[in-house]
C-alpha cells in the first residue's frame, strides 16, 4: 500500500531530497537489482522517507499472518489500515561481505539481508 499520489510521483521520477541517501541501504536487500527491474515504479518507494518512514515492520513468520490481519482489521476504531508483506529477512552466505558500514566507516557485522517479494 502506498500513499495517494506516491506511485504517480515515482513514475514521474519525483523523489524526496533524502531518497538518494536512503537508497544506500539497498545493500541490505539481497535481490535489489531484480526488484528494481521487476518493480521500477513501486520498489524505489521503500527508500523514500515520505512513503517508508516508520511504516516498515519486521515480524516473526510465526505471527506474521495474525499481525497483518490485526493491522488491516483494527476493531478498536473500525478503521482498515493497508498492510502487506513485502519480503523476508534471510541468511546469506559467507561469500558476501558480512558487515554493513555507514558513511563514516563504522561497520557492524550482519547475518541477514532482506529479500523483496515482488
Amino acid at each position: 500500500p502506498f500513499l495517494k499520489g506516491a506511485i504517480k510521483a515515482s513514475n514521474d521520477g519525483v523523489m524526496s531530497s533524502l531518497y538518494r541517501e536512503n537508497l544506500r541501504t539497498r545493500r541490505a536487500v539481497s535481490n535489489h537489482a531484480d526488484a528494481m527491474k521487476m518493480c521500477p515504479t513501486n520498489y524505489p518507494l521503500i527508500f523514500d522517507p515520505q512513503t517508508a518512514g516508520g511504516l516498515l515492520f519486521f515480524v516473526s513468520p510465526e505471527v506474521c499472518d495474525e499481525f497483518i490481519q490485526k493491522l488491516t482489521n483494527d476493531a478498536t476504531n473500525g478503521t482498515e489500515l493497508p498492510a502487506t508483506v513485502i519480503g523476508e529477512l534471510v541468511d546469506y552466505g559467507a561469500e558476501l561481505n558480512n558487515s554493513t558500514c555507514d558513511r563514516d566507516g563504522n561497520c557492524i557485522p550482519t547475518t541477514g539481508r532482506i529479500r523483496i517479494n515482488y
